[in-house]
């Protein structure tokens, strides 16, 4: 009290306090101009994955799973089509908040695969809506007892050594699905 200010201070002043209102201020302003924009949490896509999918690859997919469906018959009986995808879940890794379209359901953000423990797990249903209990993947050599608690009924638990299924997890897994599915 009793000191004035110069210019020069009152504009360092100004300055700081619209430095640090103006990235908000702008914020706010940027998303009232354009509400199909939100911040939503990125989801980790590997970088092979993320190569992977282009539009000839999906193409290419569709067609080769058309063809096997013909070929099967399963294109006219929707109960004998299934559905599974292991999901590798992180137990180190955190997500950041980011800017994307409103509508658009999942942002991605590419990571190394290699980092944190890991837990997979690998759902599967029927088109017809037939639920395969899950299959779950521990990282480890030995499966302890209390890994299987909590999980629904019927649910498979194993360890494998990179937390991911491997050729004999897969044909246990397959013996699995062959254990809970109809007999056609």
């Amino acid at each position: 009290m009793g000191f004035g200010m110069t210019l020069r201070e009152v504009r360092v002043i100004a300055f700081d306090f619209s430095k640090k209102n103006m990235e908000r201020l702008f914020y706010f302003g940027f998303r009232k101009r354009h509400p199909d924009i939100t911040v939503s949490y990125s989801t980790g896509l590997s970088f092979a994955r993320a190569n992977a999918t282009n539009r000839a690859a999906v193409k290419c997919y569709f067609q080769r799973l058309n063809s096997a469906l013909k070929i099967t018959g399963a294109d006219r009986d929707v109960s004998r089509v299934y559905n599974c995808d292991e999901s590798g879940l992180s137990m180190v890794q955190g997500t950041k908040l980011v800017v994307g379209k409103t509508r658009r359901r999942v942002s991605y953000q590419i990571q190394s695969s290699e980092r944190g423990g890991l837990t997979a797990i690998v759902p599967c249903s029927s088109a017809s809506g037939h639920y395969i209990p899950p299959f779950v993947i521990f990282k480890g050599k030995r499966l302890l007892d209390k890994l299987k608690n909590g999980f629904p009924h019927g649910t498979f638990v194993t360890v494998t050594k990179s937390g991911y299924m491997d050729k004999e997890t897969f044909l246990t897994w397959m013996k699995h699905v062959q254990k809970h599915r109809p007999n056609y």
